[in-house]
């Protein structure tokens, strides 16, 4: 096992390469640590032998490890995202999901509501009470992190976050206007009002589904930046 002093030798040699993230930094010193340690003890070398032995090995496929661990780094973001999206939705939280497009769908059946005649301010201004409730939040860290230097500059994993969070927020945005434009054209007018379309309809019921799922798109940007700033607190402070 390396000792404090033969890690930091192994991280300042790496660092030494011009590698620009700081995640990239470790996963690859660790690898070579692992490396050197291992040459140590098969081959009784030194440490300073074993370093110059497999930081030459490394050098010669230098460009392609990086790049592996760069795919790796991305991979790691997307996959954690879609589990903390996945443990979000509950028993009870999906019991109640289906009790509100349940409800939708009755409501539907009657003469008092449905997709045509379902009161449009409702629909319209759900988006904006979600967005001041969210705008409460926006000092918090998860929210600082996208507009900390470090955290896109020096972290890469920071910088897959930065670009989740906004496939995620382009998504929302299309398809609330796609809600208004389709509900505002099929806003009844008049007593023969066309029936709904199979788009129209698809966007009345899966409108829940997309307010839940915003809840745990927001969860698990506040669990991903916990787990970074555990990970990696001499950078995010």
């Amino acid at each position: 096992m390396l000792n404090s002093e033969q890690l930091q030798q192994v991280e300042r040699y790496v660092a030494g390469k011009g590698i620009r993230y700081f995640d990239i930094q470790i996963e690859i010193t660790d690898h070579l640590a692992e490396q050197v340690e291992a040459a140590m003890r098969e081959k009784g070398m030194s440490f300073m032998e074993a370093l110059r032995e497999q930081g030459a090995i490394f050098s010669q496929d230098w460009p392609s490890i990086v790049e592996y661990k760069k795919i790796y780094a991305r991979r790691k973001i997307w996959r954690a995202f879609r589990v903390e999206v996945l443990r979000y939705f509950t028993g009870p939280k999906i019991g109640v999901l289906l009790l509100t497009l349940g409800a939708m769908l009755a409501l539907n059946r009657t003469p008092y509501g449905g997709i045509n005649n379902f009161p449009l301010i409702v629909i319209l201004t759900l988006p904006w009470i979600r967005a001041y409730y969210l705008s409460r939040s926006w000092k918090s860290s998860a929210k600082k992190n996208l507009y900390d230097p470090n955290f896109r500059r020096l972290l890469l994993i920071g910088r897959q976050y930065f670009f989740v969070n906004l496939h995620v927020y382009t998504w929302q945005l299309s398809y609330y206007l796609l809600l208004a434009a389709n509900l505002a054209w099929w806003s009844p007018r008049n007593s023969s009002i066309a029936p709904p379309t199979v788009f129209n309809t698809i966007l009345f019921y899966s409108y829940p589904i997309v307010l839940a799922l915003e809840l745990a798109w927001k969860k698990a940007g506040v669990e991903l930046n916990r787990a970074m700033r555990q990970d990696y607190p001499t950078v995010l402070t």
